[in-house]
């Protein structure tokens, strides 16, 4: 097995015990540490620091409340060489990193987003929960790949929830991404990269290019009459959408939704909405001008990609999210998954370009 993927394994072993840490013997973190022509950066306060010839990882025991005790570490590897593009890197990093040791090594979703932290240092993330065979408690991954030029480093963060007394698994979880959440803003934030400062937008062309397809949909709770006793219907929602973006400028856009839920009454009649014509990237907003008169511009931003298998092959994905009273809000820096506050569709490609 890789060194890399040994020491991720290893990580997972470490957080489910609570014995001291693996040699070599762990000191207090230092208020400034740097890899090796890496990034700069401050580590979380009170963490034990590990040094490793492939990393420096930071331990610590989460104590929110005052039955909280969830164990958390980070990690920090060298800097290594990135031969096959940013994108490609991630997909290795987390195939390795995350899915591998968390059980998950056929993972057929490989996805990332896209951001620029304070330091100017672009980065490539995310982040999940995972189950644990036999135990209550899932363990939270996420994965940051820092673009440095010529270099990518990666940092890994984990942590796995403790609450005595509490038997709520998912509430526990909640309180340990939170927690977690909290140590990691500050480090991310103080990540510096001497003489690199980056700009200009975070997706290419071709991230954007393609005929993109989007379906969501859910079956909620059955309802019965209860009067007669007969089936009143099932709650349900849909919505499908197709995005086409081609190489001339030009685009093509559809969009469909329903939802019905006999429990209240309600009902969204399907709705449809089909427009064309010229659309612009500018700083990763998508702008659809549309050519039929008295149809409102349609404006995404792009916020991530990755990839899928399916019966058909492997796939792109993109990932864009629309707008707000207050502008485009990106996902969250410490995210789970999906999980948005606001308007997200995830783009299948619906054709393997020639």
């Amino acid at each position: 097995m890789p060194v890399r993927a040994s020491f991720a394994l290893m990580v997972s072993v470490a957080l489910a015990s609570s014995s001291a840490h693996a040699t070599p013997p762990a000191e207090p973190a230092s208020a400034v540490t740097a890899n090796p022509d890496g990034v700069f950066y401050t580590p979380p306060a009170g963490w034990a620091k590990t040094v490793y010839p492939e990393a420096t990882a930071f331990d610590v025991r989460l104590t929110p409340e005052p039955r909280a005790n969830h164990a958390a570490r980070i990690v920090v590897y060298n800097p290594v060489q990135a031969t096959n593009g940013l994108a490609a890197q991630f997909e290795t990093e987390w195939r390795r990193q995350i899915a591998v040791p968390y059980g998950k090594p056929n993972e057929t979703t490989v996805v990332h987003y896209r951001g620029r932290l304070p330091g100017g240092v672009d980065a490539y993330f995310m982040g999940r929960f995972f189950e644990r065979p036999n135990q209550t408690q899932a363990i939270y991954a996420v994965m940051y790949l820092l673009d440095l030029g010529k270099q990518t480093q990666t940092i890994v963060a984990t942590t796995i929830g403790g609450w005595d007394g509490v038997n709520f698994p998912d509430a526990v979880d909640g309180s340990a991404h939170w927690a977690l959440s909290q140590h990691l803003f500050g480090l991310l934030d103080s990540i510096r990269m001497p003489g690199r400062t980056a700009s200009g937008p975070l997706f290419g062309a071709a991230d954007i290019r393609g005929a993109w397809a989007y379906e969501d949909g859910s079956v909620g709770s059955a309802f019965v009459n209860a009067q007669t006793g007969t089936s009143a219907g099932t709650a349900v929602r849909g919505a499908t959408s197709k995005l086409a973006l081609g190489p001339d400028g030009k685009y093509a856009y559809g969009f469909s939704y329903y939802a019905f839920n006999p429990g209240t009454g309600s009902a969204i009649p399907p709705q449809a909405e089909h427009h064309d014509g010229n659309y612009e990237v500018v700083d990763d907003v998508l702008r659809c001008r549309p050519r039929q008169p008295g149809v409102t511009e349609l404006r995404r931003k792009v916020v991530g990609a990755g990839s899928v298998a399916t019966t058909q092959g492997k796939r792109r994905l993109l990932i864009v999210v629309g707008e707000s009273d207050q502008g485009f809000k990106g996902p969250m820096w410490v995210p789970l998954w999906n999980r948005y506050d606001g308007v997200m569709h995830w783009y299948v490609e619906e054709a393997v370009r020639p």
